[in-house]
């Protein structure tokens, strides 16, 4: 029951990553491309905590509380063939998987405010897009854009943000876990591009 239980899991994540994969390769190419066809951009606050990121880590989170319960649970070995090294790599395993897990929950948590509310609309015939932060709305040409600044977070679990900023003076933040955030580069290609490292990818401002 166990190996049935295990193979589901894999094979429903496997499949899960061939579906999004064909359907972004569908969407994103070909006659299908944003830069052919409009197309709208936008996540709800479930659809975002409960996407890749937000599974991962709560699994992660999950895992790590088991792992602490089952070696709370086990009596502390006396045998000298079990080293003080690898009793603090039995310990340091949920520890591990609980930061891991509570480290994407706060980058998803400080990325949430960039990606409310925001709605980026592809407008190919007039090789523009309109972009909103809630109230407010942005008509974007080539010849608007001034330049662009990323920063990308070095660690295994990274985030990243663009900075935007525009020829009349104003800029806005958007982050990688926006959908659609792809299109903008698609769009204006030509525009001065520089990228910066972080160790994590928090949006500071």
């Amino acid at each position: 029951m166990d190996t049935f239980l295990l193979f589901v899991v894999i094979f429903g994540l496997f499949a899960w990553g061939l579906w999004w994969l064909l359907k972004f390769t569908r969407d994103t190419v070909g006659e299908n491309a944003p830069l052919k066809v409009s197309r709208v951009y936008q996540v709800s606050k479930l659809g975002y905590f409960t996407g890749f990121d937000g599974i991962m880590a709560s699994l992660m989170v999950l895992m790590g509380l088991i792992l602490f319960v089952l070696l709370a649970r086990m009596p502390l070995p006396t045998h000298k063939s079990y080293s003080i090294f690898f009793q603090l790599a039995i310990f340091l395993a949920p520890v591990s998987l609980l930061g891991l897990g509570t480290l994407s929950f706060a980058l998803q948590l400080n990325h949430w405010p960039y990606v409310r509310d925001v709605v980026i609309k592809t407008n190919p015939d007039g090789n523009s897009l309109e972009i909103t932060f809630g109230d407010r709305s942005l008509s974007v040409r080539e010849g608007d854009m001034e330049r662009i600044h990323a920063v990308h977070g070095k660690a295994r679990i990274s985030y990243g943000y663009w900075t935007y900023y525009l020829s009349d003076g104003d800029h806005f933040i958007m982050s990688s876990r926006m959908p659609g955030e792809e299109v903008i580069l698609e769009y204006f290609p030509k525009i001065p591009f520089s990228i910066s490292y972080g160790k994590f990818g928090f949006i500071k401002e």
